[in-house]
Formats: C-alpha cells, sequence, structure tokens
C-alpha cells in the first residue's frame, strides 16, 4: 500500500493553486473522485455509440413477469484494488488519498472492503475515524490497509462488467461505473443468466457482482440488497412487499435521511 502510495504523481507533491501550476486543473479532476464518476455518463456512452440499435423491448409471455436484473458489483474500488494486488485479500481496506501515517489523517474513504465494514469502518467516514476501528485497541497499528485510486484500472474494469451484459441484451440501462439495470426478458431463465453473467464478470474484472432480479428496477434493486455480497436473488413484488414491510422506509432505495425525515412528519416511517 506505501508502495502504491508513492507510486501516485498527486501525493508527491504539496497542493497547488492555479497561479502556480499551469496544469492545475488538469491534475485536480484527475485525482477527483467525483469527476471519475461524474464523467462515467460519457464513457457509458461511448460504449453504446459502438453497439447496434436496441430492438424494442420484448412483450413478457403470457403467465410470464418482466425480468428485469441490477447488476452491482461488490464494494467495486476496494475490489479492484484487491484484484491487481491479491495480497491484500482478507484484510481491511480502504481506497482513500489520505496518508494512513499522517495523524490529522483527512483523508475520505471512498470504499472500503467488507472485512474493513465488518470493523465498523464505512465509504465517507475520515480516515482518521476509520484506523482506530482496525486496530487492537491497546494501542497498537492499525491493521487497516489504505490504498489510493486507481481510475485507469477502474474504468477498465467497468467496460468491462458493461460489454459482459451488453452481451446479454442491448436493453440496459446504465446507473453509474459499477451499477447497471438489464432487461432480459425473454433471454431464458433468470436466475441461471445471472449465475452465467458474474461469472464471466469474475472472469474479466476479478471482482465480485452481486445480481437481483425483478418485474421492475425497484424490485431488481431490493432484490440485490437481499443478496449482497456476491450473491443473487429473484423477487417477485409481492415477495419485495413481505420483504419491506417489516423494515423501517429508509430500507427502500433513495430514501435518505433528508426523505426519511419528510415521510416521518407525515407519519410515515
Amino acid at each position: 500500500a506505501a508502495a502504491q502510495r508513492a507510486a501516485a504523481p498527486n501525493l508527491q507533491t504539496r497542493h497547488r493553486t492555479s497561479g502556480e501550476s499551469s496544469t492545475y486543473a488538469r491534475d485536480f479532476f484527475g485525482a477527483s473522485r467525483l469527476h471519475f464518476i461524474g464523467s462515467w455518463k460519457e464513457r457509458f456512452k461511448a460504449i453504446c455509440a459502438g453497439m447496434p440499435p436496441a430492438p424494442p423491448l420484448p412483450t413478457p409471455r403470457p403467465g410470464e413477469q418482466r425480468a428485469v436484473m441490477h447488476i452491482d458489483m461488490d464494494c467495486f474500488f476496494a475490489s479492484v484494488a484487491v484484484a491487481h494486488f491479491p495480497a491484500f485479500a482478507g484484510l481491511p481496506l480502504a481506497v482513500s488519498w489520505g496518508n494512513p501515517s499522517v495523524e490529522s489523517g483527512h483523508g475520505e474513504i471512498a470504499s472500503c472492503s467488507y472485512e474493513a465494514r465488518a470493523r465498523g469502518v464505512r465509504n465517507g467516514m475520515w480516515l482518521k475515524d476509520a484506523l482506530p476501528l482496525c486496530s487492537d485497541g491497546a494501542g497498537g497499528p492499525s491493521e487497516l490497509v489504505v490504498v489510493p485510486y486507481q481510475f485507469d484500472e477502474y474504468a477498465a474494469a467497468a467496460e468491462a462488467m458493461y460489454r459482459r451484459v451488453f452481451a446479454l441484451t442491448p436493453h440496459v440501462i446504465g446507473v453509474s461505473c459499477d451499477e447497471c439495470y438489464a432487461d432480459v426478458t425473454g433471454c431464458g431463465d433468470p436466475l441461471a443468466l445471472a449465475t452465467e453473467l458474474r461469472a464471466q464478470i469474475q472472469a474479466a474484472t476479478r471482482c465480485n457482482a452481486s445480481i437481483g432480479i425483478g418485474p421492475s428496477r425497484l424490485v431488481a434493486r431490493i432484490a440485490t440488497s437481499a443478496c449482497k455480497p456476491d450473491g443473487q436473488s429473484a423477487l417477485s413484488e409481492e415477495g419485495a412487499r413481505r420483504l419491506l414491510a417489516p423494515q423501517p422506509v429508509t430500507a427502500l432505495p433513495g430514501i435518505g435521511r433528508s426523505n426519511a425525515a419528510a415521510l416521518s412528519a407525515a407519519g410515515i416511517a
């Protein structure tokens, strides 16, 4: 991990301003996680540009429901790091520009492995708060492995994932670099297709994907949340209702703190 940080050019110099460096804007956006995520839409358009026009969506046969897949890569940035450095497998790992050897630890964690999550580490946490969670509690060094971003590797893995999905169906809706929906109505048994697709994605990227299946995007996404990590699940609308019935409204995709507060004020919790 230290070698990766030493090889990251933007970590070897102090922060500069546009008045000090003619390449400031390029360097800034090149090191920005939010810029990478925000620019994925253009990358997705470039992938689609090489595809033939999608035919109309197939109509489900009598007695059958539409089959929509929600494909979501597990801990994507962290998984890419492990794929390129297998020695990190099984260790609590976080992706951040922060330096774990600096006490202030002001770097924000963008992605963390499930081993780190088991210790209480979460995406969006400051590195200084995450490091103690992975120590022995007796003042010893933290076991948290901290690696820098690898944007080129993320882009390559994301494109490989998308191309495997497009090989299955032309009806793909891109959500982000590590998440998409695919309508596989009429393509065969959805669970068998999911098993094969997950295997293809793993072989191409060395990263795991979870796939939820349902008659709509919402139900498919709920199914994914029930089978992570590295799993697959199919839900009907009735199955989704049963799964969500005992849970708070925040279990619904897209319901964050502000929406939850507004719904709570209306008597919906």
